[in-house]
């Protein structure tokens, strides 16, 4: 899962080059549900806590974990909750985090 500030974007051919992965795609509906308990559209690294395995990797771009106020939706996109991003090591504590 990548997460960048709001004025970023990356190719999937430049996460591809990121993850050392010759190809990469979105996930399925079904391994989001069965992973994260969410449906696509809906997708935010607050779903991590839904994640008992710790299987997703994280990649997350520097500027949101020195950000004073990082937003997100959680495990829903109709409501925000907003966070110090420093508080992001601690959510995904035990993940695998990449930092860009």
């Amino acid at each position: 899962m990548f997460s960048l500030p709001v004025n970023s974007s990356l190719t999937l051919k430049d996460i591809a080059y990121i993850t050392m992965n010759k190809k990469v795609s979105f996930a399925s509906d079904q391994d989001l549900m069965n992973i994260l308990s969410v449906s696509s559209g809906s997708v935010s690294i607050l779903n991590a806590l839904n994640d008992d395995n710790k299987s997703v990797e994280y990649y997350i771009s520097n500027d949101i974990l020195t950000e004073n106020n990082v937003a997100y939706h959680p495990n829903q996109n109709n409501e925000t909750v907003v966070f110090n991003g420093s508080e992001i090591t601690k959510i995904l504590d035990g993940y695998k985090l990449h930092v860009l």
